[in-house]
Parts: C-alpha cells; sequence; structure tokens
C-alpha cells in the first residue's frame, strides 16, 4: 500500500473526535509581472545636464529641477549629482563682465516625451524662468542640455545625442561619473577647465540652515550665542548641503522675550560680519528678523532674503523693500512671539483660513510694487495653530501653488511632532526629514531645517523611489 506524502507548507496538524489529520491551507498566488506574461525593459534613462553663471545660480538649478518635474518633462526615479563650480568657457576677445564662474550638475530622470519635443519645451522653460536671448557665450541664467539618453542615438542640426561636446566639458563629464561610474567611457578628463565639487545639495527644494544666536531658542537655544560657535554652525551646515543660512537673534517660541532692534543687531552684526568674509559666493544668507531697521543693517552686509514672522508689521518694512532686491519671506501667524493659547477658531478650516491671509497679504506688497518673484510665502507651522492644525497643513501644502508664489515650510523640530513622537525637540530630525521628503515633492520651494543632512538624504531617497 503506497503511503500518503504529507503536504511540505503549510500545514497545521488539527485534532479532533474523529482522530488526527492534516489541514493544508493553500498558499495565495501573488500577482507578479512574471505570472502576467509582463516582461520588464530597463527605463531609458536620461541624463539632464544644468548650469547657471548669472544671477542666483543655486535658485535657478533647483527651481529648474522643480519645473521639470511640475511640468511633466521629467518623471522619477530622480538622481542627483553634485554640484560643481566651473570657469566659463569663453572666446578670445570676450567680454570681462562675461567671465562669470559656473555652477552645474547633472539629473538623471525618465522622461514620457520624444527627445525633439522634450527640447522644445526644455526651452520653453528656460524662457520661463527668465534666460534672455544673448549671443552665444554670453552669461545665462540658465542652462537646460540634453547629453545623454540611454538606448537613444540622434544626429540632428537642432540636437544630437549624445551631445557633440559631451567628452570635451568635465562639467558634463564629472558628474555624469558620478551617476555611471561604472560607464569607464565617461571616467576621461578633458582638463580644459578647472572643475571643483562644491557641498551644496540642489535638489527640487532649497534646504535652509538654521543658526540661532539666542539664548532661548526651543530648540538650540544659547549653543551659537557666541560669533564664533555660530560661524562654525554655519560652516557644518553648509558642509551638509544647505544653500542658504538663516539667521536669527530672537526666539519666537511660545512666551520668549521680545528684543528690541539694538540689542538684536548686538547679536547679528558679530556674525555677519565673519560669514560674509568667509562664505563662497553661491551660499546665500538669510537674516529671521520683524524689525525694518535690523533688515536694513542686515541688507549692507549682502544679505540676501529677509525672513519676516511678522509678514511686514513694522510700517518701515515696506521701505527697505523697495529700497533694495532681497528675497522677502512673510508668514502666517496670530501673535509674535507666540501665545500658545491663541490659535485658529477650531470650526475654521486651517487650510483655506492661511491660503485666504496669504493670498491678501501677497496682494498687499504687490500692490505696493514689490514684485511677485522677490516674495516667498510661509504658512506658519506652529504660529497660531493647533497640533492638528499643522498637520493639515503639511498634509494640503500642494494646494497652495494656486496663487504661484515661492514657499517656504519651518517644521523642523517643532511641537506639532508631539502627536507622533515622545522625543525631545533636539532629537526629532528623523520625523522632521521625512516631512520633508513629502514637502519637497509636494513642489515647496524652501525648507528651514536645524539639521540638513538628514533631509538631503530623505529627498533624495524618496524621488529614486518609482
Amino acid at each position: 500500500m503506497l503511503k500518503r506524502a504529507e503536504p511540505a507548507w503549510p500545514r497545521k496538524r488539527l485534532r479532533s473526535s474523529f482522530g488526527n489529520f492534516w489541514m493544508v491551507f493553500a498558499r495565495p498566488r501573488i500577482k507578479t509581472s512574471r505570472n502576467l506574461g509582463i516582461i520588464r525593459k530597463p527605463p531609458k534613462m536620461l541624463y539632464l545636464a544644468l548650469g547657471s553663471n548669472l544671477g542666483d545660480r543655486v535658485d535657478y538649478l533647483s527651481s529648474a529641477i522643480r519645473e521639470l518635474l511640475r511640468r511633466g518633462l521629467i518623471t522619477r526615479p530622480l538622481r542627483f549629482s553634485s554640484v560643481y563650480e566651473t570657469q566659463a568657457l569663453l572666446p578670445a576677445h570676450a567680454p570681462e563682465t562675461w567671465d562669470r564662474g559656473f555652477l552645474n550638475m547633472v539629473v538623471e530622470a525618465q522622461s514620457n516625451l520624444e527627445p525633439l519635443a522634450l527640447l522644445d519645451e526644455i526651452k520653453k522653460l528656460e524662457k520661463n524662468l527668465g534666460r534672455n536671448e544673448r549671443e552665444r557665450w554670453a552669461p545665462r541664467e540658465i542652462d537646460i542640455d540634453i547629453i545623454y539618453w540611454k538606448n537613444h542615438e540622434l544626429d540632428l542640426p537642432a540636437l544630437k545625442i549624445p551631445h557633440r561636446d559631451l567628452y570635451d566639458r568635465d562639467f558634463f563629464l564629472k558628474p555624469l561619473s558620478e551617476l555611471l561610474p561604472q560607464s569607464e567611457e565617461f571616467k576621461k578628463s578633458s582638463g580644459q577647465l578647472k572643475c571643483e565639487r562644491i557641498p551644496v545639495s540642489v535638489l527640487p527644494t532649497q534646504l535652509m540652515g538654521i543658526i540661532n544666536v539666542t539664548p532661548d531658542s526651543f530648540s538650540d537655544g544659547d549653543l551659537f550665542l557666541k560669533a564664533e560657535s555660530a560661524v562654525s554652525q554655519a560652516k557644518f551646515l553648509m558642509e551638509q548641503g544647505a544653500s542658504v543660512l538663516d539667521l536669527g537673534a530672537e526666539s519666537t517660541r511660545p512666551n520668549a522675550i521680545a528684543l528690541n532692534p539694538t540689542e538684536e543687531w548686538s547679536r547679528l552684526e558679530p556674525v555677519l560680519r565673519i560669514l560674509r568674509e568667509q562664505l563662497p559666493s553661491w551660499m546665500r544668507l538669510s537674516v529671521d528678523t520683524r524689525h525694518a531697521d535690523v533688515a536694513s543693517k542686515a541688507l549692507e552686509f549682502g544679505t540676501n532674503i529677509i525672513n519676516d514672522v511678522s509678514a511686514g508689521e513694522d510700517p518701515l518694512m515696506l521701505e527697505v523693500l523697495k529700497s533694495s532686491d532681497c528675497r522677502y519671506v512673510f508668514m502666517h501667524h496670530l501673535g509674535v512671539p507666540v501665545d500658545s493659547k491663541r490659535c485658529l477658531p477650531q470650526d475654521v478650516d486651517p487650510v483655506i483660513a492661511v491660503e485666504t491671509w496669504l493670498d491678501e497679504r501677497l496682494r498687499f506688497f504687490v500692490d505696493r510694487g514689490i514684485s511677485k518673484e522677490r516674495l516667498i510665502a510661509d504658512p506658519g507651522i506652529g504660529f497660531g495653530k493647533t497640533a492638528q492644525q499643522s498637520w493639515e497643513l503639511i498634509r494640503n501644502m500642494k494646494g497652495f501653488h494656486d496663487s504661484n508664489v515661492n514657499l517656504l515650510v519651518g517644521h523642523s523640530r517643532k511641537s506639532f511632532l508631539g502627536l507622533i513622537t515622545a522625543k525631545a525637540s533636539k532629537d526629532r530630525d528623523p520625523e522632521t526629514s521625512l516631512i520633508s521628503a513629502k514637502l519637497a515633492e509636494d513642489g515647496v520651494g524652501y525648507l528651514r531645517l536645524h539639521h540638513v543632512a538628514a533631509s538631503v538624504s530623505a529627498i533624495k531617497t524618496h524621488f529614486y523611489l518609482q
């Protein structure tokens, strides 16, 4: 008599009044590309070279990536090379004013467009970002080139793939060899121009490192009150990948003591003086102040951004803006410093309330001659909002783009994170970085952070996921 074979997996012996028997649980069949007969082809990865040597170079590079994504010209997975600073490639007898250093990088992506259609859309995007028609070798705000496309070869007057100068330009080869380290053909060096990697991380969003020159900030108060420690922190954040450093000398946490402009400037001035002398030209400085007098003095040190949590409550702030070309952040709030007992009403949709307030404030500045391109709106996470309301704003940040104004979000280590973690404020960088990735996906232009490196890693990982 043949012995019945016992099932190998999964099985379970059950007892009953009828004796012992085996019950076999059927293994569920998972639908995969293999058993559905789908053959996955390797993606045809596209490589775009981005360069800028005019105006705010880092901003042009980051804005270009964000717009390429927003318009659907490129799709995930995305990877971003390091940024390289190079001399301008110029013909003999070029004007001295053309001799401006370039920032260059390469983005790896996919595209659903055919090469010529993609080229046409890129030209439109460059113009929209502010690139003007100039002579061939003249400085330019943004330059986007299709330099390589796997399994694509093209030789037309308008477009050649691979790029006709690919193997003669180190600012193409160095970032490309980072993304394709197995390809020996990209490891060569033309040696034509000096080409050095710089630490800034250019991503679809810009990362603003926080330096609190205060004794009482909620997360790092008293750590950077001395000028030497503040400068050291600035250099640390720069090495982590920050493209903007935001200096603040007045804490806005709940129950903080308000400073007068003289006290505030006495903390800021020594730090600004050292940083302006020691920082590279591509690093931008932001000063977090609500006082027009402090803002005016900071601009004399070459400050690029005024970050005003009061959104212009100082009546003289408007005159400061009119007399400069700096960028200006205006933030939604219900009072500065924060009063924890004063929040948006519970029966009000916080997204609609904040959107309406920011739109009205935007019109206020534009109607008084401040260009929309200079303005940056901040929804004010934690300012006049409950923790739940702050989370609701984070979830719906994509909807804030209707007014076509750049956004800044300051979510780093804040108290609203207490709904998901009991960690101390200084230990909340993992939670902060996950939110950073979501906000970058939503098209937020600036993220204000205590720890930049964690968010760099989270954003890069997020955009490489399909």
